[in-house]
């Protein structure tokens, strides 16, 4: 972003709106790469869990740093070039980025499910009822393995 910055105050050529978007917009399409490269799709199911949510929330924070470094330089191009301030609007910037972090999400979700629903392999009722209890459980396990196995497999 400091480059951004520095090209921005300097460049005769780089300081109109259109190019320094669409620079910002190739930051985030590397972003996007290192990420899918880094969470890989074909893996994401075929991982513990456990792993995977780690991937995911490290993907979530690096993006999420790299849009508070863009609004935070934002907030300085108004002091340092108060008469050609960034006045870029977020969804030219971020439109691919804010969807693929939304994909991002909903897949932490559903792995965050996974672990959850994980846990029910495990569990036994005691009690009067406990056996009928447990058997439940362990239904509702299996349906969700078999609805996890499609979603996992594409079906």
């Amino acid at each position: 972003m400091h480059l951004i910055l520095l090209t921005w105050k300097h460049s005769g050529h780089y300081n109109a709106p259109g190019r320094a978007v669409v620079l910002v917009r190739e930051i985030c399409n590397d972003l996007i790469q290192k990420s899918r490269e880094f969470v890989q799709a074909e893996e994401i199911f075929n991982v513990e869990p456990l792993d995977a949510v780690a991937k995911l929330q490290t993907t979530l924070k690096v993006c999420g740093a790299f849009k508070q470094q863009y609004f935070a330089y934002k907030q300085r191009t108004e002091k340092e070039t108060p008469n050609n301030p960034w006045r870029f609007q977020n969804s030219a910037l971020f439109a691919r980025l804010d969807a693929f972090l939304e994909r991002v999400h909903d897949i932490l979700d559903l792995t965050k499910t996974t672990l959850q629903f994980s846990k029910l392999e495990r569990v036994e009722v005691g009690g009067t009822r406990g056996k009928t209890l447990t058997n439940s459980v362990q239904q509702i396990f299996v349906d969700f393995q078999a609805a996890f196995e499609k979603v996992r497999l594409g079906d």
